[in-house]
């Protein structure tokens, strides 16, 4: 801390001859800074990384290793000559620092931006989360251990659904729901052709029919004005998906599906947090499923998922077909699968799910300051959050006029970018049995020409999304 005080002192006798005012200002600085302080974390193991030569001090490389866990390029600013010598770091002496100004740590504008930045959050939780590990390992507990109930609970608690039922990834919660539907052979289930494959995949799966309807041009999600001419006799669900963060116009497609009968499934695999009216996503209709696939807005270490109900009797039947059917150890009046999270999973999920709330207001932020940098650039189309919705902006995806081109330039420029869903599920040769052709969905065919995720999450830096404002524009 008596480098930091140097520091502030010294910066602030620069501009100003009253000592006494420099001083009281500094020793002020320093007692705040120190109420806020957060050490850097150790994990246990980072003595196993180090290389120490002759006469190296295993405090001072320790320090090395932790620094350069947070920052990629990390300047070490010390009177210490240790550091000051060594070439490994890059170290300052503090009256270097006061005589080339006290600037902030900036990263290299050659630095590549990661397209979806795990590492920040993972740095920021690991100890908890090695600790809520170690536990599990500790209790061994593996399969259906204490923090799977813990989870559910929490998870219900915050959609404010009855029920939450986890499973090994948001494809099993998919497939889940629609067996407890009792769907199957001859019978017809309506989704969009602008998702991943899981949405249509699980229909066909149980040999039921994917009925596809087209998108709304603004929110990418499924276009209820569309939704009644597609239903028939043998329609038996409805899955409409919350795409890039926000919740389809669920209220429309639930009174549309509830005056024939049907339920609907929330695909909410990309919007969990989200809400719809003031409702939280997986709590909009009566069964609500999503995904924590590492890359979504709260993702595990691996594959994981969940559904949400309210009805007791669902609830029941889809935990029984998560272990093959059964209700009590050895007896199974239902055919299932084997579909359940792994208590690892469970436990860094309720770590994560801790800042969780925190992230979703971030990403809100850091959607409305990509809105602002993009918005004036001509061929870039922003997303639009529907009246009534919140955004997790799960990817934050904008329509260009030019998307190779633009990919082309911002990849020049070490900013990743993708292009997901290039191919509409109709178009798909896994659902060519389907005979649907190019035009019969114009608008998912339209947005899945010219879609282009830029770089997201809730740790990306006002500089990076600066840089990448810049690199569209000079497009």
């Amino acid at each position: 801390m008596s480098t930091v005080y140097y520091l502030v002192e010294r910066t602030l006798a620069r501009e100003t001859s009253n000592r006494k005012e420099t001083v009281s200002i500094a020793q002020v600085f320093v007692k705040k800074f120190m109420s806020i302080l957060k050490p850097l974390p150790q994990t246990g193991d980072e003595l196993l990384h180090l290389s120490a030569e002759p006469g190296d001090d295993l405090e001072d490389l320790l320090i090395v290793e932790l620094a350069k866990a947070y920052l990629p390029n990390p300047l070490i600013v010390t009177r210490d000559k240790w550091f000051l010598q060594r070439q490994a770091c890059q170290a300052a002496h503090p009256k270097e620092i006061v005589e080339s100004g006290l600037n902030p740590w900036q990263p290299a504008e050659s630095s590549p931006i990661p397209f979806i930045d795990l590492s920040v959050q993972q740095r920021l939780l690991q100890p908890k989360i090695q600790a809520a590990i170690h536990r599990v390992l500790r209790h061994g507990q593996y399969i259906m251990g204490p923090e799977i109930r813990e989870l559910e609970e929490k998870l219900a608690e915050y959609v404010e659904a009855k029920h939450c039922i986890t499973y090994a990834s948001g494809t099993d919660a998919l497939l889940i729901a629609l067996i407890a539907l009792d769907i199957g052979p001859g019978d017809e289930v309506i989704t969009v052709p602008y998702t991943w494959i899981s949405t249509a995949e699980v229909i066909s799966l149980l040999r039921a029919k994917p009925v596809f309807v087209d998108i709304r041009c603004d929110t990418f999600n499924m276009d209820p004005d569309k939704l009644e001419a597609a239903i028939t006799p043998h329609t038996r669900a409805v899955i409409p998906v919350g795409i890039y963060g926000q919740c389809a116009d669920m209220t429309r497609i639930n009174e549309i599906a509830g005056r024939y009968g049907i339920p609907v499934i929330e695909d909410a695999a990309q919007c969990f947090g989200a809400t719809h009216h003031g409702k939280k996503a997986c709590n909009l209709s009566v069964i609500g499923c999503t995904s924590f696939f590492p890359s979504k807005p709260l993702g595990c270490y691996g594959d994981g998922g969940a559904i949400f109900t309210s009805d007791d009797q669902l609830a029941e039947k889809m935990r029984q077909i998560r272990v093959h059917g059964q209700k009590v150890k050895h007896q199974h009046p239902l055919i299932g699968i084997n579909g359940r999270l792994d208590t690892l999973q469970a436990a860094i999920l309720l770590e994560k799910f801790k800042v969780f709330p925190e992230e979703c207001l971030r990403r809100a932020e850091i959607g409305a300051r990509y809105d602002a940098l993009l918005s004036p650039i001509p061929g870039i189309t922003v997303p639009f959050i529907a009246p009534g919705n919140t955004s997790v902006y799960a990817q934050y995806t904008i329509l260009s006029d030019d998307r190779k081109a633009l990919s082309q330039k911002l990849q020049a420029a070490g900013i990743p970018s993708v292009a997901y869903y290039t191919t509409p599920l109709h178009l798909q040769g896994a659902f060519a049995d389907l005979r649907y052709k190019p035009g019969d969905f114009p608008v998912a065919e339209d947005v899945a020409s010219r879609c282009l995720s830029l770089p997201m999450s809730p740790y990306i830096t006002l500089a990076d999304q600066e840089r990448v404002a810049k690199a569209i524009r000079d497009t």
